[in-house]
């Protein structure tokens, strides 16, 4: 194992305990983070089929706490159009284009995320439902280019109050079916490759602890502590892209 590969697998441990946590974050800190060690268009296919499996295990025990009408009614059809139009944009980007218009949007993204989490330190308030459904497609966009529309996706059913257990999983059923269309994008236009299924195979035990820990992590952490933590994470990292 060489130095890149450590520290991939410790990058994996922190982005899929988070996950398992709560119910986002698993792609994005893994790509924002990872992008230093390998190029983004390989990691992409490394994380997403990982991200599957964990969300799998998760709605396995707790799919009772999906709102599903939210979840199909709202969000996955407005998502699933973003999605189409964000897989065409990720076949012509590519490269330090690519690095650079991540780390861009990692930081801006982060930043609102953390300001939206200090305005609820007050008060959540309600949002439009064309604002909402603007940033559920949006949200689409973003995961068809970098697998990571998490943050905005996050921002919006955020806004629908909903309680923990009720936001991870919902978030988790969705991951998995946009995911699974990503995967199947990876494949048609040959993304995925034995190279890729080889740290799939390495990396699946670390993705077994970090679930491990998120499961038993979820009812016991200050969640509203560990969304600023996280997001200050994701604003440093995505600084450290644009400028190194």
């Amino acid at each position: 194992m060489d130095h890149a590969f450590i520290m991939l697998a410790g990058i994996v441990l922190l982005a899929y305990t988070t996950q398992a946590l709560a119910g986002f974050g698993s792609v994005i800190i893994s790509i924002t983070l990872a992008a230093h060690f390998y190029p983004i268009e390989f990691l992409l296919p490394v994380v997403v089929p990982l991200d599957i499996l964990l969300n799998i295990y998760i709605i396995s025990r707790h799919h009772r706490h999906i709102q599903t009408r939210l979840l199909i009614k709202t969000i996955l059809p407005l998502m699933m159009l973003g999605l189409l139009i964000g897989i065409g944009l990720f076949q012509h980007i590519q490269g330090e284009r690519l690095k650079m218009a991540f780390g861009i949007f990692v930081v801006l993204v982060s930043v609102a995320q953390l300001i939206a989490v200090g305005k609820r330190l007050e008060m959540k308030t309600g949002m439009p439902p064309w604002a909402s459904g603007l940033l559920f497609f949006l949200g689409g966009i973003v995961q068809g280019i970098y697998a990571s529309g998490g943050p905005i996706i996050v921002y919006a059913a955020d806004r629908s109050n909903l309680a923990k257990a009720v936001f991870r999983s919902t978030l988790c059923a969705l991951w998995i079916i946009l995911n699974l269309v990503l995967v199947a994008a990876y494949v048609l236009t040959g993304k995925m490759s034995a190279e890729t299924f080889k740290y799939h195979m390495l990396l699946l035990p670390v993705v077994i602890a970090a679930l491990f820990l998120g499961e038993r992590l979820h009812d016991t952490i200050n969640e509203h502590q560990f969304k600023i933590f996280i997001y200050l994470i994701l604003t440093m990292a995505g600084m450290s892209i644009i400028f190194g």
